[in-house]
């Protein structure tokens, strides 16, 4: 899942829980474990969105085990890649938890909250 950047601020930050109601669909239809295949939240424009969204799967994370039987996830890009140029074009750019200069974003610390 990602948070769209075209989005408004409280659209951003409802992405855990629009992840965790279609990660509980997906885990009671087919009766399987739920695996987030990626997490792709920029921090074009703001970091502390970012920050505030992988704060909300960091809180999240014990019902998506219990609700979704979550066995992982991945995240888009473990560092920003200004040259990238992709589908998600300028967002993409900054996906990672830590920038381009080797500085951890705010995220990046709830980051390793989640992967605990």
């Amino acid at each position: 899942m990602r948070a769209l950047t075209r989005n408004n601020i409280s659209q951003m930050l409802n992405t855990p829980y629009r992840t965790l109601e279609f990660a509980i669909y997906l885990h009671k239809k087919y009766k399987k474990p739920t695996f987030l295949a990626y997490l792709a939240i920029s921090s074009y424009k703001n970091k502390i969105i970012q920050e505030k969204i992988y704060k909300r799967f960091s809180q999240l994370l014990p019902i998506f085990k219990k609700e979704a039987n979550l066995i992982g996830f991945n995240i888009f890009h473990l560092f920003d890649r200004p040259q990238q140029i992709g589908y998600f074009k300028e967002a993409e750019k900054h996906f990672g938890l830590i920038d381009n200069k080797g500085n951890k974003k705010p995220a990046y610390f709830w980051f390793l909250d989640i992967r605990d």
